[in-house]
């Protein structure tokens, strides 16, 4: 791999990386709730679905709130490598 996998996310590697969204069951079974999980779900969309490049998805995603996604911002944004969209 070349580029970062984003935390939280179902990635797959097989012909070429590519990040499917958030790993729903895996944060359940650790424990976070719902509303978390909607609230990543959010952002993952905005990041791998809408026409967005990742600097506009950055700046909507910003308006969501909560911890996880001050830390997937905070990911993104050390990134050297670029992360896996």
């Amino acid at each position: 791999m070349t580029q970062d996998v984003l935390p939280f996310s179902k990635t797959s590697a097989r012909r070429e990386n590519k990040a499917f969204g958030v790993n729903s069951v895996g944060l359940e079974r650790r424990g976070f709730s719902a509303e978390r999980i909607r609230s990543l779900q959010k952002a993952f969309r905005l990041l791998l679905v809408s026409k967005l490049n990742t600097s506009q998805a950055l700046e909507k995603i910003r308006e969501l709130e909560g911890e996880d996604v001050a830390l997937l911002i905070g990911f993104i944004e050390r990134s050297e490598r670029g992360v896996i969209k």
